[in-house]
């Protein structure tokens, strides 16, 4: 039996994985928001107060820590993306080391621990752990914000394994009831905790019985009254999809009812796990947005060529799990922790990258340990090299796929080079060129767009806003009618053209429109804010302060429902209400020249004229223009 893993050792480890991976993603901390990171980070008022949580709660039950982990980044620093990248980095780095202990508590089960291959358990356990944090697959789990769901679903589940195994260890070797039931009541802990990160943790019991029967069934003597309490907890996830209906349950829900359960999504699956195993073990050309044609029958020959090939390796990995316990396990582990979200349980895309970010810690062990297995007796200094330059080699990917997040304009023009035939690549650079002030291009893209897919409800409303910010009301019009004809309770498509309406003079008809998209959308503050200022446009100052009201029960750090209100406020002659809102502004965007400016002439109204002064300079020295609905 291996002796206790020293002190040193740990600070080894864990400077090395520390060192790596702050190098391989230091050109990460300032990526900016991508793709979903909009909806639900950037737009999803319900992370930014501790007073939502019933509503981060109702929404998504599954993954509440998740979610309550973007609250504590907000509560830092807003929507500064540093703090983000640095809990994501910090997640991956933990899950890294929790790949090695797993690895060396492995190499101490009754069922290996005198076997050749344990001999090089430090070696394989520390390489292991490199390769899971190097991987250049893994960057679309660390660099893109919004998956952190999947890397810390990982942590949990890492976590509960390895604090089950060190509990079944103690009865193996006889220790006190302590040293047993402390670590098992943790796993049980960290397994319950994991269920409000990510669905995908459901399959950890499978696993625990898995590991059962693999490492720790010396002389028969398994422990199956362990594995039933976790067993037991895992119909806990279903019965919060259920009952919770959370947005993954109802796309699952609507994808069963149109295409039956056995739909295009699981027949294509064989064919997306090949591509899986291919960026394993060759990680080049990878994508966010795949371009992948769905299998409509088993018998095409894509179809049955990969079936018939993840079977064969499936057949090899039981048949030999007594034998090459490691390799088999390790095997069984990338399928059985993939299976959630590559089997007939339909989800929205048939491939994404961050799928893989658990099933990687079985093929960083298979790695190492098959090449320790058959090369380490006589070649051990030279596969810690040989694994040393894999590991840099990885290193070397991944900090290249990471510079392609830099910005949307770089990270969409890469996949829509590799994704020329879908439409949504091109509408997702679009909207970067929008915000680069690129607006022809943008045309390009979104028209582009539309010929690949012309019932895109959102490539019509992106064009129309393109129109609309080039100054082409007509052009806009015509565009956001055209997204409504689509999808009529497009909430932003109606927000967009009561803007146009606005912008007209129309303001009976941009009130009509934001009303609808608030009928589509009752939590859109923007479209209340917007109403607001219709209402405004017309002396209504009771509706239109009402609206700013519900804009910023939606959004309390709405800077336009609090200066528009405060001009209400003004106008109407509350000026102690007015300066109240204005100081909310300043606070929410202090280098905004425009509140400074507002609160200036509320302090000049209400007879404070040192304070206005002050406010002034301070408007002056931020550059200010008095806007439109600033105060007369």
């Amino acid at each position: 039996m291996l002796g206790p893993i020293s002190i040193k050792n740990k600070i080894v480890v864990i400077t090395s994985l520390s060192v790596f991976g702050l190098i391989i993603y230091s050109n990460t901390f300032y990526c900016p928001f991508q793709f979903d990171d909009t909806l639900f980070i950037v737009s999803n008022f319900s992370i930014r107060s501790p007073l939502n949580l019933h509503d981060i709660w109702v929404s998504y039950s599954t993954r509440f820590l998740t979610f309550l982990s973007f609250l504590f980044n907000y509560s830092i620093g807003r929507l500064d993306v540093f703090s983000y990248h640095a809990v994501n980095l910090f997640i991956h780095l933990s899950n890294a080391f929790l790949v090695w202990w797993l690895a060396v508590l492995t190499f101490r089960t009754p069922a290996i621990e005198n076997s050749k291959i344990s001999y090089y358990s430090y070696e394989i356990a520390f390489f292991s752990s490199l390769i899971f944090l190097c991987h250049p697959v893994q960057t679309e789990s660390v660099t893109y914000i919004w998956q952190r769901s999947a890397s810390l679903s990982a942590f949990f589940y890492l976590l509960s394994l390895a604090l089950y195994v060190k509990s079944r260890l103690g009865e193996c070797n006889d220790k006190g009831a302590i040293k047993i039931k402390v670590p098992y009541t943790l796993s049980l802990l960290a397994f319950f905790l994991g269920m409000f990160t990510k669905e995908n943790i459901v399959t950890l019991p499978i696993i625990i019985a898995l590991y059962e029967l693999t490492f720790l069934n010396k002389d028969k003597k398994n422990n199956w009254k362990a594995v039933l309490p976790f067993l037991l907890l895992a119909f806990l996830i279903p019965a919060l999809l259920f009952l919770g209906n959370t947005r993954d349950f109802m796309t699952a829900k609507k994808i069963i009812e149109k295409d039956s359960i056995i739909n295009c999504f699981s027949l294509t699956q064989p064919r997306a796990i090949v591509t899986y195993i291919r960026l394993l073990f060759i990680p080049i050309n990878q994508n966010l947005d795949y371009d992948y044609t769905v299998t409509k029958s088993l018998l095409e020959i894509p179809a049955l060529l990969s079936m018939g090939g993840l079977l064969s390796i499936l057949a090899a990995a039981i048949i030999f799990l007594k034998k090459y316990r490691v390799f088999s396990f390790s095997i069984l582990w990338f399928f059985i922790t993939l299976l959630p979200e590559a089997s007939i349980i339909p989800l929205r895309d048939v491939i994404f990258e961050h799928r893989m970010y658990l099933p990687l810690a079985g093929y960083a062990v298979f790695i190492a340990s098959l090449g320790y297995y058959f090369f380490g007796k006589d070649h051990r200094k030279l596969l810690a090299v040989f694994f040393t330059i894999i590991t840099i080699f990885y290193a070397g990917l991944t900090y290249t796929r990471n510079a392609i997040w830099k910005d949307s304009l770089t990270l969409w023009s890469d996949v829509v080079s590799k994704s020329p035939n879908k439409a949504r690549p091109y509408i997702n650079r679009g909207v970067a060129y929008t915000n680069l002030g690129f607006l022809d291009k943008a045309i390009l893209d979104y028209n582009k767009a539309l010929a690949i897919c012309p019932s895109s409800a959102e490539a019509h409303n992106n064009l129309g806003f393109t129109y609309y910010t080039k100054g082409d009301y007509p052009k806009a019009i015509i565009e956001y009618g055209k997204a409504l004809e689509i999808r009529p309770l497009y909430a932003d498509a109606h927000n967009n053209l009561g803007r146009v309406y606005y912008e007209e003079g129309f303001l009976a008809n941009a009130i009509e429109e934001y009303s609808e998209a608030i009928k589509s959308d009752p939590d859109n503050a923007m479209a209340y804010t917007n109403r607001g200022l219709a209402f405004m446009g017309l002396n209504e100052f009771l509706r239109a302060c009402r609206d700013f009201d519900k804009a910023i029960a939606i959004d309390p750090l709405s800077f336009e429902a609090y200066s528009n209100r405060g001009i209400v406020y003004a106008e109407s002659g509350h000026i102690d209400k007015a300066i109240a809102d204005f100081d909310k502004a300043v606070a929410i965007r202090p280098n905004s020249g425009e509140a400074y400016t507002n609160r200036s002439i509320a302090y000049l109204r209400g007879g404070r004229h040192a304070e206005s002064l002050k406010d002034a300079e301070e408007a002056e020295r931020l550059g200010a223009r008095r806007s439109a609905n600033s105060l007369k």
